[in-house]
């Protein structure tokens, strides 16, 4: 950011990204979000601030523990989390 001449005067850290999306959205900031928060819900609302910044796809990936048991509950909220994945629309 330094290098494009866009280093902003504060910062601050947070790792809720729906927080940091509000303050961007409420106008107090930029906001470095995966382009897959940043749209959803909010199509069109935020934008990238420079074309020349560096983009970094995001990828969402479902991990579980190995130690735990693979209980039938669990099978269900994976399959229903994979088929939600799968409608969700591109980003771009």
């Amino acid at each position: 950011m330094a290098e494009q001449g866009v280093v902003p005067e504060q910062m601050l850290s947070c790792g809720d990204f729906e927080l940091v999306k509000s303050l961007a959205l409420a106008g107090l900031g930029v906001a470095l979000l995966p382009r897959r928060i940043a749209a959803y819900n909010q199509p069109g609302q935020l934008r990238r601030l420079h074309g020349g910044l560096p983009h970094f796809p995001d990828e969402i990936i479902l991990l579980y523990r190995a130690d735990q048991p693979r209980t039938r509950a669990a099978q269900f909220l994976k399959d229903a989390l994979v088929r939600s994945a799968a409608e969700m629309p591109s980003v771009g």
